[in-house]
């Protein structure tokens, strides 16, 4: 294999894409591709995964284990993100993405364990927004996104800085921001 690991580009792929379970030796890419069908990644290992600038149907990595960072840069995700419990040794990074699941969570990352920072500037959120019981080792940078849907950090523990600025939260149905027992240094 190439040193830069498995790269998909501009692929489209139909059915369920199915790597749970699975431990992956090389960082996987795959750029601007288009996932018709979930993407499954529960309890699997790998170096590191980038979705930049595809376009999916829902991204489901409970229990994860990514030895450096997650790349949704600019990508465009209608249904659920699901990173609970997952592990990141780097950053999570959902910049400028569109997430989105108007009947409920767009992005769950409740008990997430990231060692770096949490980039959503730029993003827009359709659904709700869940990050209670996270460890972040770095920032979470929400600058300038916009989000329709609750965002809720509740008992969190940030490590840096917890930046919105610019950001638009609006909750119909509730609260915002609910970040009781939100820690950071």
């Amino acid at each position: 294999l190439d040193p830069k690991g498995i790269q998909i580009v501009g692929a489209r792929i139909l059915g369920l894409l199915d790597l749970d379970f699975v431990s992956v030796h090389h960082p996987l890419a795959m750029s601007r591709c288009g996932l018709a069908d979930p993407f499954t990644l529960r309890y699997a290992r790998l170096p590191a995964l980038s979705l930049a600038g595809s376009v999916c149907s829902e991204i489901r990595a409970d229990g994860s284990d990514c030895r450096e960072s997650i790349f949704l840069r600019g990508a465009t995700v209608k249904g659920k993100v699901w990173l609970i419990g997952a592990t990141v040794g780097g950053d999570l990074d959902c910049a400028f993405a569109t997430l989105e699941n108007i009947s409920g969570d767009a992005l769950t990352a409740d008990r997430l364990d990231c060692k770096g920072s949490v980039f959503l500037r730029g993003t827009t959120l359709k659904g709700t927004v869940q990050f209670s019981g996270a460890s972040i080792g770095g920032s979470v940078d929400f600058t300038g996104s916009t989000i329709e849907g609750a965002v809720r950090f509740e008992g969190a523990k940030v490590g840096n800085a917890f930046d919105c600025t610019g950001a638009t939260l609006e909750n119909a149905t509730g609260d915002a921001l609910n970040a009781d027992g939100l820690y950071c240094k």
